[in-house]
């Protein structure tokens, strides 16, 4: 019999099908990006690795530089150099939240700094480039009642001591990375310790009790006196006028200024 134009035309479909693809282990690491950084480190360059992160950075294989983290380090295409679990080294990868006003992925949202974290606490960046809760500028966490309070107050403290910023104790798996502690206070009566360690009048009356019992006080010396002012939203904030910020800061609408966005502990 001689095949039909139907016939050829089911044949060469059932060919299609039954073709196998080849590729090479190499072609499909490119299609799954995991052709990079797979080669092991040397001796000497596991040496330089653990030296950039004594320095708090990260080695790059590429260049065998240190490099900040979340940094354009040695990458390319807006991408930013972070590190990864377990390994030495960094890789570049590409930042999901570019928007000053939402500018860290947290929960597979771009989320804005303050609002989805608890009381006193706000979104920061880790060095994988990951948005984990911690506590607000000013204040330090307390591991016995798992809050944050603000420093150089009373705190969770008696009353002759003061509430200070202490160094991050090792393997407290808490997700924090900024402590405080309660320690007796050495000032005088009406005086507290400072960040110089040393002693300033407290400012008294109503206002300022306000402003400690608000998320937006800010303490501040001013003229040798302890104080507190309230941070405010500007002007321009409220017309939704960008602000620029310099790397590693964005700018924040409830803070009304740059903050930071990496937190090194």
């Amino acid at each position: 019999l001689i095949p039909t134009q139907s016939d050829n035309l089911l044949r060469s479909r059932s060919e299609r099908k039954e073709q196998k693809i080849e590729m090479r282990l190499g072609e499909i690491n490119d299609i799954f990006d995991k052709n990079k950084h797979t080669t092991k480190l040397s001796r000497s360059d596991k040496r330089k690795a653990r030296d950039c992160r004594k320095k708090r950075q990260i080695f790059s294989m590429d260049d065998n530089k240190c490099y900040n983290p979340i940094s354009e380090g040695p990458c390319k295409n807006n991408k930013w150099f972070v590190a990864v679990k377990g390994k030495l080294e960094g890789v570049c990868r590409k930042n999901q939240c570019t928007s000053d006003e939402t500018p860290i992925l947290f929960n597979g949202t771009c989320s804005a700094l303050f609002g989805v974290c608890p009381n006193s606490s706000r979104l920061y960046l880790n060095k994988r480039g990951e948005g984990f809760c911690d506590c607000d500028q000013g204040f330090s966490y307390n591991i016995e009642d798992d809050k944050c309070h603000r420093e150089h107050t009373q705190g969770p403290c008696t009353d002759k001591q003061t509430w200070l910023r202490r160094k991050t104790p090792k393997n407290h798996k808490t997700g924090h990375k900024v402590f405080g502690k309660c320690k007796e206070n050495k000032c005088g009566e009406g005086e507290v310790e400072w960040k110089d360690e040393k002693c300033y009048t407290v400012d008294s009356g109503d206002m300022i009790n306000m402003c400690l019992e608000s998320q937006q006080g800010e303490l501040v010396i001013e003229n040798e006196v302890l104080a507190c002012t309230m941070v405010t939203r500007g002007r321009a904030v409220a017309m939704g006028i960008g602000r620029s910020c310099r790397r590693g800061r964005a700018w924040s609408s409830y803070r009304n200024r740059c903050v930071r966005v990496y937190s090194r502990g």
